[in-house]
């Protein structure tokens, strides 16, 4: 876990192996304590939940074969664990009936 200051930045990595991260349309979730999971990003389509589009960014390194996700000015209300998927997963949140379906799957994401 980090721990960061309010306003601090923050950048999380995931690296895969057997796994090409660039052709695997990854994505970005998080789940607070207590709640439902909550779509961040796609990076392949550059997609992001309107209300987090200006404070995440995501982007792959198809060298070292990782996905990253920067937070920039993160909050109390930001703390969250945070997962990386590709589209092959099915998520599912007991909190809400809010949906992000990935065009190339016919798995079901949070937004």
């Amino acid at each position: 876990p980090a721990i960061k200051r309010p306003g601090q930045s923050h950048t999380l990595t995931c690296t895969a192996s057997g796994l090409t991260l660039s052709s695997n349309y990854m994505a970005w979730i998080r789940q607070p304590l207590g709640k439902g999971l909550e779509w961040i990003a796609w990076h392949d389509s550059g997609t992001y939940k309107d209300s987090l589009k200006n404070k995440f960014s995501i982007s792959l390194d198809s060298s070292s074969n990782t996905v990253t996700l920067t937070g920039q000015n993160m909050q109390p209300e930001d703390t969250a664990v945070y997962y990386c998927l590709n589209k092959n997963c099915t998520l599912r949140s007991k909190t809400t009936n809010d949906f992000k379906e990935h065009p190339h799957s016919n798995k079901i994401y949070m937004n």
